[in-house]
């Protein structure tokens, strides 16, 4: 794994050899030690018995060490963590596995860029095979706190096997400040677009006091009323759950109609990464 991954450029060209430091020098011998502590010489003038003594001091290596850590820690160090080598080298054997499977169409976050470029390097130099990948990008949590969904936080991002009323809490409760379209609402309406045929609408049920239903062609569309305040939050929010949940639906009967897929479903969510 390792000179596997000191052959590749991994996490923006960072090299295998600056995740490790070297090794602190072992400490000197006793005695050396003992040589090395600070020698005092006390000069008493004779001609005076009440003369305040005059003191000279060697450094010691305990002085010199201290003065080495100081520097050290003044410095500035770069520094990595073991996994940014180690996952890089899993996901890609991962990859590797998978090409096994002629046909097989690997569907990843950006993240695993790094990684896909390992395995393609590496499937060029053993004649090994490395599945088509399609990336996209990571959706944000729906706290809008600038992090990304993650199964670590189901609370706050949308699973595959959520159930529609865990959806409609979900995006419900998800940030969705007026007069800014920056926030995961808007992050999973255009999801959603992307995902449906390109003739499909996105249709906002509201009240006939609230202006009756409101559809949208595109995403700009919708942007352009929520910017201009026609389009309330609470109502986007809705339609954008009932959207999301109509995409969902297929996946929940899948799991639900397969036995093993639910068992593994059950597995799953025990687990604690």
């Amino acid at each position: 794994v390792m000179d596997i991954a000191r052959k590749t450029s991994i996490e923006r060209s960072l090299s295998c050899e600056e995740a490790f430091h070297p090794a602190p020098a072992a400490p000197p011998p006793a005695a050396a030690t003992a040589a090395a502590t600070t020698t005092t010489t006390t000069h008493t003038p004779a001609t005076s018995t009440t003369a305040t003594p005059h003191t000279t001091s060697t450094p010691t290596a305990a002085s010199a060490t201290s003065t080495a850590t100081s520097h050290s820690e003044g410095s500035h160090q770069q520094t990595m963590c073991s996994t940014h080598v180690l996952v890089p080298c899993l996901r890609a054997a991962e990859l590797l596995f998978l090409g096994s499977s002629a046909g097989d169409v690997v569907l990843a976050d950006r993240d695993w860029l790094p990684s896909i470029e390992l395995a393609q390097r590496y499937a060029h130099e053993t004649g090994a095979t490395v599945p088509t990948h399609s990336l996209f990008d990571l959706l944000p949590d729906l706290r809008g706190n600038g992090e990304a969904m993650s199964h670590r936080n189901p609370a706050t991002s949308i699973l595959m096997d959520d159930l529609e009323a865990d959806v409609n809490s979900k995006v419900k409760r998800a940030f969705c400040a007026p007069g800014s379209t920056h926030n995961p609402v808007f992050a999973l309406l255009k999801l959603v677009f992307e995902t449906m045929p390109r003739d499909w609408h996105f249709v906002v049920p509201r009240k006939p006091k609230d202006g009756g239903d409101v559809t949208f062609a595109s995403v700009a569309e919708t942007e352009a009323a929520y910017l201009a305040e026609t389009l309330h939050p609470a109502d986007l929010k809705a339609a954008v759950s009932a959207a999301l949940n109509n995409i969902l639906q297929p996946f929940r009967d899948e799991i639900k109609a397969n036995k093993d897929l639910v068992k593994l479903a059950a597995v799953v969510k025990k687990l604690k990464i």
